[in-house]
């Protein structure tokens, strides 16, 4: 795992191996980040979301609670999620879109 400055993981935090989170980046409580996944600069993953291995967060992307992230999936820039996103998905825009 890499934590760059100003990252925050708050409680009870599951992260798997080779997880990289970035400077202003935060982890909200009961969150569980799979293995190989990247967490770029002010990203915001709030309380009970779950995601899967080998996710790639661009820059300033936002989930709300209880979202579930797939396996492989790559949320882009300032992408908002509201809604869970399935294996290998790519989503970008705010409101979210699907590639």
């Amino acid at each position: 795992m890499l934590f760059l400055t100003g990252s925050l993981v708050s409680a009870d935090v599951i992260l798997g191996d080779l997880v990289m989170i970035n400077c202003l980046s935060s982890i909200g409580h009961d969150v569980v980040v799979g293995q190989y996944t990247t967490i770029n600069s002010h990203v915001d993953l709030t309380g009970f979301v779950q995601v899967g291995d080998s996710v790639f967060f661009g820059t300033g992307a936002k989930v709300i609670p209880k979202v579930k992230i797939g396996a492989g999936a790559k949320i882009g820039a300032g992408t908002t999620i509201i809604k869970s996103v399935t294996e290998n998905s790519v989503m970008y825009a705010s409101p979210t879109k699907r590639l």
